[in-house]
């Protein structure tokens, strides 16, 4: 770009405030002026945790910063992955340390704040839409934002899945995003290691469990991850000895994450970068993020006229690279699908003898090359389809359940006053009952104490009740639960869903007293049975 221009800056989160700062350090570096505008979010920084390795701390330190002394942070000295019992383990190069808490990223905060003292014009709102200028042979773009419409001779678009300036972003300058769920949890007492587990249920391709200064942040991925998914294998993860029994989940949310890279990372007038373009569901690390961020601050400066200038440019800096390590990065977990118990093995084959400079890292591993470690994990895909004939057969290991009690009864219902009232209407009619307000708390107590049956409510807080009621009658360790499903909304159709996931009835609130005095007789006459018939026997 030649002459003064100016650069819409697109990013909530810790790539669009690395953005914005490169940009105010390469533009002074080459002698243009370079006017930066970083549209930085209304709403608090939702990125995941930060994985801050000796490299990443350079990099920090050529953008003017250090990591904030005053933020917690947890050392960490390598990650095991695990893969249907089999082990890998990695480990950290020294001093690799994690950061973050909910719903506060001290990273994105030091780094706008930088942005803003280099001489970055800072909006603190999303963008609505960008749109090509319709005046004649002019380029650039017009950005609207909160009312406002200013123009630019580039957009930048710097975002992450989650920012609500998404939606204004190109089409074509988009990766591909997997479901995911993430989870904040509180623990007694946090292992000094991150723990990997590869294909640790149906849909699911893979459950990061990585220790922050809170206890651990939790994030699960795969083509149908649901939070409820999370929170049962949370549950599986503390049976396992993954995770502390006593921990205690702070939230729960959905989490779309990248998986590869976008069609298309330059066009008329724009330019995309960042984890929503180029990002993989372990891309934690700092660094990768910030030499991105370099990488386009120096073709933004070089570009004389974009976008055909700004291709070249791109390439010149190394984009291309980045994006064959990204795709590769995203492939590892198709392929670890096929893998089965050898998936960890292509891990601890892809590390390098000694760390070196990666564009992209796997959960903050300097060792692992993705290109590496997806052709092993191919490899092992195939010699598992290839001696898998030959192979005795796997019987899945029993799951060992408690009795059931057939006195206790669950109620699941976030609103409390409905909780309470139904408890005591079975309380009254014989039953021992113990309420939940959510899933996870009901999912830890039917693992401990099967009770025999569960009444749960359709609209809950954080999970849809169906779904809910799905999973318990599909996993093995609740499949021999009674689920009722209940709710206020009645209809043929909810009643059908209800029956469809594997509810034992539907009942419509308000619940009468002859229904509930139905379904006490039932469990009654359904616990003596076994016991008559074992003594028969």
């Amino acid at each position: 770009m030649s002459g003064t221009s100016r650069v819409a800056v697109v990013g909530e989160g810790l790539a669009g405030a690395a953005l914005a700062l490169a940009l105010c350090h390469s533009g002074g570096g080459r002698g243009r002026s370079v006017e930066t505008l970083l549209y930085a979010g209304d709403g608090p920084p939702r990125g995941p945790p930060r994985v801050l390795t000796p490299q990443c701390r350079s990099r920090l330190a050529l953008l003017g910063c250090t990591a904030p002394p005053a933020e917690r942070t947890t050392s960490l000295v390598g990650l095991r992955v695990l893969s249907a019992g089999a082990r890998a383990w990695l480990p950290y190069p020294p001093g690799v340390v994690t950061v973050g808490e909910p719903g506060r990223d001290p990273l994105v905060e030091l780094l706008t704040t930088r942005a803003a003292m280099a001489g970055a014009i800072v909006r603190g709102w999303g963008v609505e839409r960008t749109e090509p200028l319709s005046i004649a042979r002019a380029s650039g773009r017009v950005v609207r934002s909160h009312g406002l419409v200013a123009r630019a001779d580039v957009v930048a678009f710097a975002l992450e899945p989650q920012d609500t300036s998404a939606a204004a972003a190109e089409p074509m300058a988009r990766a591909p995003l997997l479901p995911g769920a993430e989870a904040w949890v509180t623990t007694d007492r946090a292992l000094p290691f991150a723990q990997l587990l590869l294909a640790p249920a149906p849909g699911v391709d893979g459950l990061l469990l990585l220790p922050v200064p809170t206890g651990l942040w939790a994030l699960a991925f795969g083509p149908s991850v649901e939070p409820v998914d999370l929170s049962l294998l949370l549950v599986e993860a503390a049976r396992d000895g993954h995770l502390e029994p006593g921990f205690e989940v702070l939230s729960v949310a959905r989490r779309l994450v990248p998986a590869g890279s976008a069609p298309a990372l330059t066009g008329p007038g724009w330019v995309a970068s960042g984890p929503d373009a180029l990002g993989h569901p372990l891309d934690l690390a700092v660094g990768p993020t910030l030499a991105l961020a370099g990488q386009v601050a120096l073709a933004l400066a070089a570009a004389n006229e974009p976008p055909s200038a700004l291709t070249r440019a791109l390439i010149q800096a190394g984009m291309e690279l980045t994006r064959r390590h990204v795709d590769a990065a995203a492939a590892v977990w198709r392929a670890a699908r096929h893998a089965g118990a050898d998936a960890a093995r292509a891990f601890r084959g892809g590390q390098r003898p000694r760390p070196e400079p990666s564009e992209a890292m796997l959960a903050g591993l300097e060792r692992p090359r993705p290109t590496q470690v997806l052709w092993r994990m191919r490899w092992e895909a195939l010699r598992t389809l290839a001696t898998g004939p030959f192979r005795p057969a796997a019987s899945p290991a029993p799951v060992l359940q408690p009795p059931r009690d057939p006195r206790l009864l669950y109620v699941v219902d976030d609103d409390p006053a409905a909780r309470e009232a139904l408890a005591e209407q079975l309380t009254l009619g014989g039953a021992e009952v113990v309420t939940f307000a959510g899933e996870l708390e009901l999912l830890s107590a039917v693992a401990r104490r099967p009770p025999a049956a569960v009444l749960l409510d359709v609209v809950l807080e954080r999970v849809d009740g169906i779904r809910l009621c799905r999973r318990l009658a599909e996993h093995p360790a609740t499949r021999g639960t009674p689920v009722y499903v209940m709710s206020g909304l009645g209809g043929p159709g909810l009643r059908r869903q209800a029956l469809d996931a594997g509810a034992a009835e539907f009942l419509p609130k308000p619940i009468d007293r002859a229904m509930l005095t139905r379904i006490l007789e039932r469990h009654r006459l359904g616990a003596c049975a076994p016991a008559s018939s074992h003594s028969a026997a």
